[in-house]
């Protein structure tokens, strides 16, 4: 981008190995792209208008120098993306497609795991804490963000249970995140 953003984000689209899965994962209205503050750029994250991969998205050498991805998590990107973004003055956000990203069988995203619930449970955690320090943010992006992670338990607790019902000490962990803010990592 010619207004030397830090970070610009590109939209993208899903792909299996035979066909195109889906359009555009997201819209930024009728503008082909945006430039905004990183504050702006946290609240569209916040408020899911922007992905949190990190994939899809081009940065500035020095947006890295200090982050690292946190080792042995499913959805790392989850982890750095607020990180990310407060690195940032200025953000890009273009409606243009550029990637196509393949969805492939077997792969760690499209693994149905007990590590997998977790991870996607303690990155989602994270996530709304990250959302509750920006004191830029309103307080409506955070209690959707609270929500979010039980949301996705109880249906995880219900898929899992019925792919592995002779898993129960694995039940009682989706169970003890559930009921157990403590229980959080």
């Amino acid at each position: 981008m010619q207004d030397n953003s830090d970070i610009v984000v590109c939209n993208f689209s899903f792909h299996d190995t035979e066909d195109r899965l889906n359009n555009k994962c997201f819209s930024i209205g009728e503008s082909k792209s945006i430039t905004v503050s990183q504050a702006e750029a946290a609240k569209m994250i916040a408020e899911q208008k922007v992905e949190t991969a990190v994939w899809n998205k081009i940065y500035k050498r020095y947006v890295w120098e200090d982050l690292r991805f946190p080792e042995g998590r499913i959805f790392e990107g989850t982890y750095v993306i607020y990180d990310i973004f407060d690195q940032a003055n200025l953000v890009s956000v273009m409606d243009e497609e550029l990637i196509m990203h393949r969805k492939r069988a077997g792969s760690i995203c499209n693994t149905y795991s007990l590590q997998h619930i977790l991870d996607g449970n303690y990155a989602t955690d994270y996530r709304a804490q990250c959302v509750k320090k920006h004191d830029y943010l309103p307080e409506t992006c955070y209690k959707k963000m609270i929500r979010i992670p039980y949301h996705i338990l109880i249906q995880s607790y219900l898929k899992y249970g019925y792919s592995n019902p002779e898993d129960k000490e694995g039940l009682q962990e989706i169970r003890n995140a559930l009921t157990d803010p403590a229980y959080r990592k």
